[in-house]
Formats: C-alpha cells, structure tokens, sequence
C-alpha cells in the first residue's frame, strides 16, 4: 500500500477509535475494533459479541451481536449481525447507531440492499454483489 493511501486509512482507523465509545454508550455494550483486517474490501469494523460455546478444538464460538463495518472505498459503512433471532438489538438503537456514524461524516448503506448482484462499472467483478464488493473479505 502506498504512503497516501496508508495515511487516509490510520486516520480513518482513529476516526472509528472515536466512535467506540459513542456506539457503546448508546448500546449500552462493549464493543471491540478489528484491527486486522487483510485482503478485504473493508478497512475495519466495530463488533459486540456474545461467546456462546467453546468449539471442539478448544477456541471460542462467538456470535456478533451487532457491527458496523467500514468500507475501503468511500466513506461508507454497513450494519450486520450473525443471530439477528437470538440477539436482537432494539431498532430504535440500531437507528441512533446509524444516525452517530452519519455525523462522523459517513454514508449507511444498508446490509439488504447489498446483497443484490454488483453491476457498477469493474466489469472483472461480474458475479459477486454489492456486499464483497464493498464490505467483504476477498
């Protein structure tokens, strides 16, 4: 990655270490920072889990319970979650999450609407959908 280019995304990268504790305190949840994230689409995200069990080979299943991915490209991001069934978070507060990530000066793309099939303009990326194409592990 070349210098300009790593610049934009550390500050981006503090940017969203601001928003932590804003989500947090209108989750009332403790939220962590990805930051590690390689050969992705996004740059990092924001997630609240929930470890549900221990996996047979001795690590830890963790469920998201709710988070904000930001994409690499633009100022965009997107809300997900793994068990929307079993760990609803309260719409009104997935709203108020949207509206604090807003004013930090990015744009809500919604999760849904990225699964459909991507047809911008990269023609070498026929096939996939708007979500890898803009918030997904590649």
């Amino acid at each position: 990655m070349r210098g300009a280019a790593k610049l934009r995304l550390a500050r981006r990268d503090g940017e969203v270490r601001e928003l932590k504790p804003v989500v947090e305190a209108i989750t009332a949840r403790t939220f962590e920072v990805d930051e590690h994230v390689q050969d992705a689409s996004f740059f990092t995200e924001l997630a609240s889990f929930v470890d549900a069990r221990q996996s047979p080979s001795g690590g830890i299943v963790r469920h998201v319970v709710l988070a904000i991915r930001f994409s690499a490209f633009g100022r965009m991001f997107t809300i997900w979650h793994s068990r929307p069934e079993e760990f609803a978070v309260d719409s009104a507060l997935v709203q108020r999450v949207i509206s604090a990530v807003q004013n930090a000066g990015y744009t809500y793309a919604d999760a849904a609407e990225l699964q459909s099939p991507y047809d911008g303009p990269n023609r070498h990326l026929a096939g996939v959908s708007w979500w890898e194409r803009y918030f997904d592990y590649l």
